[in-house]
């Protein structure tokens, strides 16, 4: 990008406006408003996270538009930011509206100096209710699930979570122009990782994993295998080691897939007991994401890359590699994505 001249994004990228020149906004400042691990109505908190990417401290104020009708603690928040760090400002949310889309406008303004960026964007509750799905490659068991609607180009994709007792639950809707399962050279798949809340993906191949990762390849007749790529505390540069997936099915995990009329359903279930860090219960606050793997159409759709995860979630060691697979030519953003057990959206 020349910064030299004046550029205008529609969607990402927001303009800041200096007394002598003009900036993308992805290189000096960045701002992201957490995704909600509970329902609106049930008085959350969302943060905003601000990083200054200028080489001068900052010194102004964080504003946040919320959905008419909401009430929040304040509306504005003062705030000092040194050259090269970044902050998450909290900002309690009193009294709101639950809505069916499962996605809530917010505009952010930020101001100080010489500075000013308005950025409009969108936050949605990222909860997996307490529930005991079917695995049979249906729907009809999600209906108390929150869906997350995103769009990958010209195809739609709906992910929903569920936990119980036993196992936390995917299912996943793929919209695609062809599906390929396992008898292919690289097929289809779905590669998802859940990690407790806080946890970071290191930098380094000696450093020891945060995370659970898991693949799912569809097999015949309706069937999907489940791989383990990863165990909390192995060591990261197992990344770079590309997983033979001929091995055994996970024990005690459940997969479904089914194809039919350009649309691809996965639904998933992973033992809870091989996950002890996560520590699931009610309210507990974990990360999740996951790819979805369409070779031979957009390549990998990466959640968190729709979710706007900020650059420094990038990683060489973000997800493991496995025989078969089709990387694109670029750092890939981790899984460290906020969700939250919960007991129900009612």
């Amino acid at each position: 990008m020349n910064l030299n001249k004046p550029s205008f994004f529609l969607i990402f990228s927001i303009l800041i406006f200096t007394t002598n020149s003009l900036y993308s906004a992805e290189s000096v400042f960045f701002m992201r408003a957490d995704n909600l691990v509970v329902t609106p109505s049930t008085q959350p908190v969302t943060q905003v996270l601000v990083a200054n990417n200028s080489a001068k401290d900052f010194n102004g104020s964080l504003s946040v538009k919320f959905p008419e009708g909401w009430k929040v603690d304040q509306v504005s928040k003062e705030l000092s930011i040194k050259a090269g760090e970044s902050q998450k400002i909290p900002f309690a949310i009193m009294s709101a509206t639950d809505i069916e889309a499962n996605s809530y406008a917010l505009s952010l303004h930020l101001k100080g100096g010489e500075v000013e960026i308005r950025k409009d964007t969108s936050i949605v509750c990222s909860t997996a209710p307490y529930a005991k799905p079917k695995i049979d490659g249906q729907l009809d068991d999600w209906k108390d699930a929150l869906p997350i609607r995103f769009k990958t180009g010209e195809y739609g994709n709906v992910v929903y979570t569920y936990w119980n007792r036993r196992a936390f639950c995917l299912a996943l809707e793929v919209n695609e122009k062809k599906h390929l399962n396992h008898n292919t050279a690289s097929p289809d798949a779905i590669q998802f990782a859940l990690s407790p809340e806080g946890a970071q993906t290191g930098k380094k191949g000696n450093e020891k994993s945060q995370r659970y990762e898991f693949l799912v390849i569809p097999q015949n007749q309706g069937e999907a295998k489940v791989l383990q790529l990863l165990d909390f505390n192995n060591e990261l540069s197992l990344c770079q080691e590309a997983m033979d997936v001929g091995g055994e099915h996970l024990a005690k995990s459940y997969a479904k897939c089914q194809h039919k009329n350009g649309k691809t359903i996965y639904e998933i279930s992973i033992p809870l007991k091989i996950m002890p860090e996560l520590r699931a219960t009610t309210g507990r606050a974990f990360c999740f994401s996951f790819l979805i793997h369409d070779p031979d159409g957009t390549g990998i759709r990466n959640f968190g890359e729709q979710m706007r995860l900020p650059e420094n979630q990038k990683s060489d060691f973000a997800w493991r590699k496995w025989q078969g697979a089709k990387w694109r030519q670029q750092t890939e953003f981790d899984n460290k994505l906020e969700w939250g057990f919960s007991s129900s959206i009612h």
